[in-house]
């Protein structure tokens, strides 16, 4: 996997766009403008997670046992730390409130992984929870599209499933439009809403049928054209508000990551040690950085650091993003890293014993 190292870059780049959107409205003097679209570093988290989740599948098909290892994988790379972000965000360790009247039935589902399924859990307990409990759906779903259009799937199979998801989303977007008209709670539940999301992962699925081929990839000059056209096409299809904008605008999005992944790929100098680093701790600063945006927000000794526009919120954010990256550099040894290993012991046991079962006497 050493020739992918530039995917830590942009797991990077995903989350330090996701400090910046969340940040913005804690400096309320500053124009959300240079913020806002830093939400979408969650579809490129997405886009780039649907493919290394290939990558693993691939290398890992000769497994005795590979659906069943990937869910203990996939279980024990995230289950440990956002259990832990539970707790964290819980009233039992914080005397305020980050959500607003959540329900004692909404910490179960999030314990389990499974609020991607209820609209009353799914914004709820953890802020930003919302991307993990899709990310858990799309787990359900991956063994069986891998099996049917990736592994052993035709061009085909792979458009008309993406057809198929692109055209969920937009029945839900008009269901949200008729039953939820304002443009808030169209917002709300139709751009978080896990079947939205779905044609962004299958974007991530296309890049990684880009990959595998391995042939000769578009130009330098054309990714990067491309990655900027999509950008700006999907900037001007939120400001306008297009009609289902709530779909395009993710969709837009994720195809423009498709094309940043060749620019990280063939531009070395993008791929600096630092934002590898924070790529690789990018699941721990998704769940730790908003406690870092309220703690650093609260201190008093801060406050003459307010009122400066752009100036006031790189400071600000340069603080936010080092407390966080310390914090997350202690949860990475102590709990991922740690349940990651068990992971790997609990699948060797298991490919091991099935050896010895299958030896002949």
């Amino acid at each position: 996997m050493s020739r992918y190292q530039h995917i830590d870059s942009l797991r990077g780049v995903a989350i330090l766009m996701v400090i910046a959107t969340h940040l913005g409205p804690a400096l309320q003097e500053t124009p959300t403008y240079l913020t806002v679209y830093g939400r979408m570093g969650v579809q490129l988290f997405f886009v780039v997670s649907a493919l290394t989740l290939c990558l693993s599948m691939e290398k890992r098909k000769e497994e005795r046992y590979p659906v069943s290892n990937f869910f203990i994988r996939r279980y024990f790379r995230i289950a440990p730390m956002y259990i832990v972000g539970v707790i964290l965000y819980s009233p039992l360790v914080l005397n305020y409130s980050l959500t607003v009247d959540v329900a004692n039935l909404s910490y179960l589902f999030h314990l389990t992984l499974l609020h991607g399924f209820t609209l009353d859990a799914f914004k709820s307990v953890v802020p930003g929870g919302w991307s993990i409990g899709v990310e858990f759906i799309f787990y359900l779903l991956f063994p069986i599209i891998f099996a049917l259009v990736i592994n052993k799937g035709t061009k085909t199979k792979f458009v008309l499933l993406l057809v198929v998801f692109i055209g969920l989303s937009l029945i839900q977007s008009t269901f949200f439009q008729v039953y939820l008209p304002s443009y808030s709670s169209v917002w709300k539940y139709g751009y978080w809403a896990p079947l939205n999301q779905l044609p962004v992962f299958m974007v991530g699925l296309m890049l990684y049928r880009k990959v595998k081929k391995a042939s000769v990839s578009d130009s330098i000059t054309s990714h990067l054209a491309w990655f900027l056209v999509t950008t700006l096409g999907s900037l001007c299809v939120w400001q306008l508000k297009v009609p289902f904008y709530v779909v395009l605008v993710p969709l837009l999005s994720a195809y423009s990551f498709y094309h940043l992944y060749f620019v990280f790929e063939s531009v070395s100098w993008l791929n600096c040690k630092l934002l590898r680093r924070i790529g690789q701790l990018s699941f721990s600063m998704y769940l730790l950085h908003f406690w870092s945006i309220l703690f650093v927000m609260n201190i008093e000794v801060l406050d003459g650091l307010r009122g400066g526009g752009v100036i006031s919120l790189l400071a600000f954010y340069f603080l936010v993003i080092s407390l966080t990256m310390a914090l997350s550099v202690i949860t990475e040894k102590v709990i991922e890293l740690k349940f990651v290993t068990l992971a790997k012991k609990i699948i060797t046991m298991r490919e091991h014993k099935n050896r010895i079962t299958v030896q002949p006497s």
